[in-house]
């Protein structure tokens, strides 16, 4: 099926359910996403053991702990994706179009100029570094390890500046496209796997940069396509504004912050599995999160598109709206919740079937990656609403408070309490917990707030 064809079944279906305008886009990016990520997902299930049996259980280990140790990098574009995102799409809802040029523009220079420094800085720095250590394995040699992270950290600051596309797609609210950049990534990675399986014995760098030099052609391609249908804001040198970088960095920063707090959070797990047990037992935590990963990310595909359309509902006092979206969205926890329990259930069996190597979880892991996709679930239905307004303050200190416990925590559980790597996600589960009940009750209050300010407004209106 072309997808022309698909956009108009999605079409059809709107409107049968009769929906709003806001609302159809909604569905309609959903929809797009959940075709998208299924995909996804059947190509990652093919690609994973492939690439296991390609590598070995304890270099894949290497690999994934890399990958999160470069997903850090997105701290370096200090929160100008997000900041972008919000103002970009304030701006097109307005039609200030000459406006939201400059503001893409200006974040397209202003971090490319950051990753140029950086990126040099980082090449610098990098072959003094005893990568042996880091990863805790003699599996490569130091100079391979050099190698292998220079290139791969060359290729992902690269794809650092063009992932930018994301950003301007969720403005337009097309965050569908999103996930049409992930399927290509994924098909080439695939094909590449492939090749490289019959033309090369075991080589993590070849490998490594195949992988990420994927990315870098996906995301070219979806840029070419953005600027295509909207070469109105097509970024010229001319539309650079400094002054806009401190519009772009007003909410920025405090975006910044809390993806530190998150990456602390959510992405050191693998790190400290690395240091206290090794890289072998990575190799078990990554499947078992990959697998009840597949709940979270569907459930995101759904909150993705609403960031972007809450920031616009937001700023036309659509309170009724939002209330109504939110309210859906709690009661769709009882499916996540079903969802969860029927993954633990057969976990092992799935994965038996999916890998095909002695990779048993264990039963206290499998229970508590439950416990941490509903609890992380059910934060992003509030966090998602909150960054869309704008309305960061309390998000950022609980984000904070979570990063500082985290690491403490998770090292503490893993190996004074010898739970290995159950250990580790109970400290992400108990960094995560305040979030829990104070991100719904700040909701409420901004909500409740927002309906009683308009119908001051009406009173006001109608006395007049």
């Amino acid at each position: 099926m072309s997808l022309k064809k698909l956009n108009s079944k999605i079409d059809n279906v709107n409107l049968k359910l009769n929906l709003g305008k806001r609302s159809k886009n909604i569905f309609k990016n959903f929809s797009l996403n959940i075709i998208y990520k299924i995909i996804g997902v059947f190509l990652s299930v093919l690609t994973l053991p492939l690439l296991i049996d390609y590598l070995s259980v304890e270099k894949y280990g290497i690999w994934v702990t890399l990958v999160t140790i470069l997903s850090w990098t997105s701290l370096f574009d200090i929160g100008i994706g997000n900041g972008l995102r919000n103002k970009l799409t304030i701006c097109l809802s307005k039609n200030e179009i000459t406006k939201g040029r400059e503001y893409i523009t200006t974040a397209y220079v202003s971090l490319s100029i950051i990753i140029i420094v950086i990126t040099t800085i980082g090449i610098y720095i990098i072959p003094f570094i005893k990568w042996n250590k880091v990863f805790n394995t003699n599996a490569l040699t130091q100079q391979q390890f050099i190698a292998l992270t220079i290139v791969v950290f060359v290729l992902y600051m690269i794809n650092f500046i063009l992932s930018l596309c994301n950003s301007l797609y969720y403005s337009i609210q097309k965050a569908a496209m999103t996930g049409r950049t992930a399927v290509i990534n994924n098909i080439l990675v695939l094909i590449s796997i492939i090749i490289i399986r019959r033309f090369q014995g075991s080589n993590l760098v070849l490998m490594a940069t195949i992988y990420t030099l994927s990315g870098t052609i996906s995301y070219i391609i979806i840029t070419v396509l953005f600027f295509k249908e909207r070469p109105e804001l097509l970024p010229k040198l001319k539309y650079f504004n400094r002054n806009n970088i401190k519009y772009i960095l007003n909410d920025g920063i405090k975006f910044f912050v809390i993806q530190i707090a998150c990456i602390i959070i959510f992405t050191t797990d693998n790190m400290i599995i690395t240091q206290v047990l090794g890289p072998q037992a990575v190799t078990s935590y990554n499947v078992t999160q990959k697998l009840f990963g597949i709940i979270g990310m569907t459930y995101t595909l759904m909150l993705t598109p609403l960031w972007s359309a809450y920031t616009e509902a937001y700023s036309q006092l659509d309170y009724l709206w939002i209330k109504k979206v939110i309210n859906k969205l709690n009661y769709s926890m009882i499916a996540v919740i079903a969802g969860v329990i029927i993954v633990s259930l057969l976990s092992n069996t799935i994965i038996d079937l999916w890998i095909r190597k002695s990779i048993y979880p264990s039963r206290l892991l499998i229970l508590l990656m439950g416990i941490y996709t509903i609890i992380s679930t059910w934060n992003n239905i509030y966090a998602y609403f909150l960054n869309g307004i704008g309305a960061l303050k309390v998000s950022l200190w609980l984000a904070i408070i979570g990063s500082i416990v985290n690491i403490p925590l998770s090292i503490y559980f893993a190996k004074n309490l010898g739970l290995g790597t159950s250990g580790v996600i109970l400290g992400t589960i108990f960094s995560l917990l305040p979030s829990s009940f104070i991100q719904p009750i700040q909701s409420y209050v901004i909500l409740n707030r927002l309906e009683r300010s308009n119908k001051v407004k009406k009173n006001i209106y109608n006395m007049e």
